[in-house]
């Protein structure tokens, strides 16, 4: 099994610019008197690609125990699998933000960081139902 093209690029391009946004832009931003959009923005957009990146990290765990074990797994269909695995993802980031958790670092309860982790997993949820995850051979 090979991943789809989107599925390295998605994942490059959402790990670099969470460290862009939360690294240099945030702090530039907020240093200045910005727009709320803008702070709004640096403040939440870590928890989309928190969302976005632990969503393809479980569902690559996902494909890999329904190919290491297809008797338990095997008959699940995709478009199932992805959504269990978007229903996990979404349970740990929003009970991360309303303080379930602490497991990915200090965290303050916002709205904002709220709809931006369920922004994050719904669109995976559309592009994992949409276009897979992986092909089935080279």
């Amino acid at each position: 099994m090979v991943p789809k093209r989107y599925v390295r690029p998605l994942f490059v391009v959402t790990f670099v610019a969470f460290f862009v946004v939360k690294g240099l832009l945030r702090p530039w931003v907020l240093e200045r008197d910005s727009s709320s959009f803008l702070v709004i923005f640096v403040n939440s957009f870590p928890n989309l690609a928190e969302a976005i990146l632990g969503t393809i990290v479980l569902a690559g765990i996902a494909v890999a125990l329904r190919v290491n074990f297809p008797k338990l797994l095997g008959g699940l269909e995709d478009r199932w699998l992805f959504t269990a695995v978007c229903l996990v993802a979404g349970v740990y980031v929003v009970s991360q933000e309303l303080g379930f958790h602490d497991l990915g670092g200090r965290n303050v309860t916002d709205p904002y960081d709220v709809a931006a982790s369920v922004i994050g997993v719904v669109l995976m949820n559309v592009l994992l139902w949409r276009h897979r995850l992986v092909t089935e051979s080279r």
